[in-house]
């Protein structure tokens, strides 16, 4: 159990107040967050997901310390909770508050990811015309929500399409389908998908190795006719499906994929 977290760079006992309760950080949810891996005490693409959480807070008129300051504060949460080797989950969280917000890194063990996912086709929506589209906040209630209804259900994932009824992503995954000939595709931004750390690093590797992906519209017929289909995300990493709705995947089609980015280091950007 992970004893400490840390507010403004001071390490607090986990059950202590890190913000106030009238705070709209608290209150509305006006906050953004990011979730990494920590492997031994290396995060796993920290500038990216540094980037990516500055970019969501200046959308809600948050600002963020730097880098170093951030990274300093990611490493002493790690050594305040013994979690300098094996796996562990490390989030920053951004909120607004009555002055300068407050920034907060907490960090938990986290166990290896399952070899591969049951996903639930259960018609969740997702508003692609949002301002918060494509924004990791923390008014998340929409997603956990859809994820406790596919758990009930024996899923481990559950999946979002749009209004226009295009693929979106998952509660807490990005989507990638393989065609029958083998080329990955991914849902486009314009979907409303969340712009995924891992998403990012999944279409980069791929490029690089000079296999094909595209980040294109994506049909609900598509994915029910792909041979193989697979999510992403920092804790998941690259993640078979091998049940969707009530078809069964094939995971051993997305290996190729999976040993793609396996060659990709871990602290490259």
């Amino acid at each position: 159990m992970a004893d400490f977290v840390i507010v403004d760079g001071e390490a607090v006992p986990r059950s202590a107040p890190a913000i106030a309760a009238s705070a709209p950080g608290l209150t509305t949810g006006m906050g953004v967050f990011t979730t990494m891996l920590a492997v031994d005490g290396r995060l796993h693409h920290a500038v990216r997901h540094y980037e990516r959480l500055a970019s969501n807070a200046v959308a809600l008129g948050l600002d963020v310390p730097p880098a170093s300051t951030l990274t300093r504060w990611c490493r002493l949460v790690l050594e305040r909770n013994g979690l300098v080797t094996g796996r562990a989950r490390v989030r920053i969280s951004v909120y607004e508050s009555a002055s300068v917000p407050v920034v907060t890194v907490a960090a938990e063990s986290t166990p290896e990811p399952a070899a591969a996912a049951k996903v639930a086709l259960m018609g969740h929506v997702l508003n692609e015309s949002s301002a918060l589209a494509g924004v990791k906040c923390t008014s998340y209630a929409q997603n956990l929500l859809a994820l406790r209804e596919a758990r009930a259900e024996g899923f481990d994932e559950t999946l979002f399409f749009n209004h226009r009824g295009e693929l979106a992503e998952g509660a807490t995954s990005n989507v990638f389908v393989v065609g029958s000939d083998g080329a990955v595709a991914t849902p486009e931004l314009a979907s409303g998908c969340l712009p995924g750390v891992m998403r990012e690093v999944v279409i980069d590797r791929l490029r690089d190795a000079g296999l094909a992906c595209d980040e294109r519209v994506i049909t609900r017929e598509d994915v029910l006719s792909a041979p193989a289909v697979f999510l992403t995300s920092s804790l998941r990493g690259v993640q078979p499906v091998s049940v969707l709705g009530e078809r069964a995947l094939d995971p051993a089609l997305v290996e190729p994929v999976v040993q793609a980015v396996a060659a990709w280091r871990c602290d490259a950007k």
